[in-house]
């Protein structure tokens, strides 16, 4: 595989939205597991000023998840044994770093040896910690179904099909609650929802129409992160009276996250470009979060940042952030340096054996 002439082919502003996809989705994880956890509990009268400014702002990086998979469906998931591989190959990667941090520590600490992550190293698609990998595996071994079903619908039809899957996951999982449905967003429900939405704007609008719609994208997108942060404020105040019951701010299925989402999707889409070294960070990214959610003491950190003054912390938030996936970016060229030569003999040797290419 020549990796040099797969990055350069690439369109840059798919691979710049996964950068800032990955940088949100890493700073929300800093903010409610680390240095503000009062935000994700809505637990933030008496707090100082930084709360509930990070809680009002919240949604404007809430949105990576639904960003990544909003671009599964643009650029449709076509399933090979080469993707499932490199997926596979990535997850196994970082769950072996996490793996060997683990051991190092504990046997520094107190000789024991970590034998229930050994399961995660063997079977990094069933047995990670991260559930977006869960979802994400169940979606590409779907891919082939959806985009069958896809190809076949004319735009009315796909239309009303987007209508009905909304119904579903607003109504029943947003609104009632329905657990069988899709309550949280952390379902594979919801991963099909953005596919399919994704790939229905790709199809039926051009990229002149994106570029000419690019501000009322900018507006979509901040007006909804605007409205999610009010709402999820009069909520924390219990200033929502009657509806209170209604707003559930962190689910990737509220309207307003959707919305966002789509905003700035559609957004950083507009721009059509090619950098070389941002797709050459892009491969990169998704370590960030495997590592992180994987290995990452929040507990620490957060005693660690407890007295810090709101400003320090405000300012720690994004430094932490980009130092840790650039930190990941680097980490990658390991991963990288092992993995070229073996997808060179893949190539030679196996890929024509692949169910892929019979």
């Amino acid at each position: 595989m020549n990796y040099a002439s797969t990055i350069k082919g690439r369109d840059s502003n798919g691979e710049l939205l996964r950068i800032l996809a990955m940088l949100m989705i890493v700073m929300h994880h800093w903010v409610v597991h680390a240095f503000y956890p009062a935000v994700l509990t809505l637990d933030i009268a008496g707090q100082p000023w930084d709360h509930p400014l990070l809680l009002g702002f919240h949604c404007f990086f809430y949105i990576g998840v639904n960003c990544f998979v909003l671009l599964s469906g643009w650029y449709s998931i076509r399933l090979k044994t080469r993707s499932v591989i490199n997926l596979w190959s990535i997850c196994f990667f970082y769950a072996l770093v996490s793996f060997f941090v683990v051991v190092g520590y504990r046997i520094w600490r107190d000789l024991s040896f970590p034998w229930r992550m050994l399961l995660p190293v063997a079977m990094p698609f069933s047995h990670t910690p991260c559930w977006f990998i869960h979802c994400y595996v169940a979606l590409l071994l779907l891919s082939p179904l959806l985009n069958a079903g896809l190809d076949h619908l004319n735009r009315k039809q796909y239309v009303w099909m987007l209508v009905w899957i909304s119904v579903m996951n607003i109504w029943f999982g947003y609104f009632c609650r329905v657990s069988q449905i899709n309550p949280s967003g952390y379902t594979v429900l919801q991963f099909i929802w953005l596919y399919v939405i994704g790939a229905f704007i790709h199809r039926n609008y051009s990229d002149e129409w994106h570029r000419n719609h690019r501000w009322h994208y900018l507006w979509l997108y901040t007006g909804c992160a605007l409205l999610w942060g009010v709402f999820s404020c009069l909520k924390a105040y219990h200033l929502l009276g009657v509806f209170d019951s209604l707003w559930h701010p962190f689910t990737y299925c509220n309207p307003f996250v959707l919305f966002s989402s789509i905003g700035f999707f559609l957004f950083v889409m507009s721009f059509q470009f090619k950098c070389l070294t941002i797709n050459w960070m892009a491969t990169s990214v998704l370590g960030a979060y495997l590592l992180q959610d994987a290995l990452f003491p929040y507990h620490r950190l957060q005693a660690f940042t407890e007295n810090w003054s709101s400003l320090t912390k405000l300012l720690a938030l994004p430094l932490f952030t980009i130092c840790w996936v650039a930190a990941i970016i680097l980490l990658d060229r390991i991963r990288l340096g092992i993995s070229t030569p073996l997808w060179n003999w893949y190539e030679k040797h196996l890929e024509k054996l692949s169910p892929s290419n019979s």
